[in-house]
């Protein structure tokens, strides 16, 4: 049977990984979660992905982040862009919605370089939060059995997404991704200007300008 978006998200959300990987399509966590937050997360990660089969180009990043898809369902996008509705932390862990610093800078970036965000697909090397064992809030780096469980889900998404070019950010994703691939910096951790200068230079020649 072929595959399609709606099954892609429903096996993500039936997937039940190892240690301290968070499936935040799956779980909901009193005090962090509203309630029916997994299922928003499932319908919010539909919505971002079903208009954006055979596009130009997808961004391959690390994990989902303790304040981006964590609670968004969306890689690289803060909870805090979202409509009211759409948002899934507990009323009051934070005013709004949380924001998230990666998000920022890489939307910027796209911005700057005159992409437009419809003919971008974004997606990590690993789609469960690499929760700290201290702080579900925290962010930690995906351990190498982890990014081996991430390449088979990215592998699917590839195969169903069909963007026309594959593009890493930062160390992770060139872990999972075929030798070759261009890696451009990651945008957390002072990586703006080499991020920025990598995806201009890409929209040129690629011709990925607006």
């Amino acid at each position: 049977m072929p595959d399609s978006v709606a099954r892609f998200v429903a096996d993500l959300a039936r997937e039940r990984p190892p240690g301290n990987l968070f499936n935040q399509y799956a779980i909901e966590v009193p005090g962090l979660d509203r309630p029916g937050g997994a299922a928003t997360r499932c319908d919010n990660l539909r919505a971002y992905l079903e208009p954006r089969i055979g596009v130009r180009l997808a961004l391959i990043g690390e994990a989902p982040s303790a304040h981006g898809a964590r609670f968004s369902g969306i890689a690289f996008t803060a909870e805090r862009s979202l409509p009211p509705s759409r948002r899934t932390s507990a009323d009051g862990l934070t005013k709004d919605g949380f924001a998230e610093h990666s998000a920022t800078v890489l939307r910027g970036a796209m911005e700057a370089a005159g992409m437009d965000p419809a003919s971008v697909v974004l997606w990590n090397a690993m789609p469960f939060h690499p929760a700290r064992a201290d702080d579900p809030l925290r962010n930690r780096r995906p351990t190498a059995e982890e990014l081996a469980l991430g390449r088979r889900w990215l592998d699917r998404f590839l195969v169903l997404l069909q963007p026309g070019l594959v593009v890493g950010l930062g160390q992770s994703s060139r872990r999972v991704l075929p030798a070759g691939t261009l890696v451009l910096r990651h945008p957390a951790n002072g990586g703006k200007p080499g991020l920025q200068a990598g995806l201009m230079g890409l929209a040129l020649e690629f011709g990925l300008r607006r």
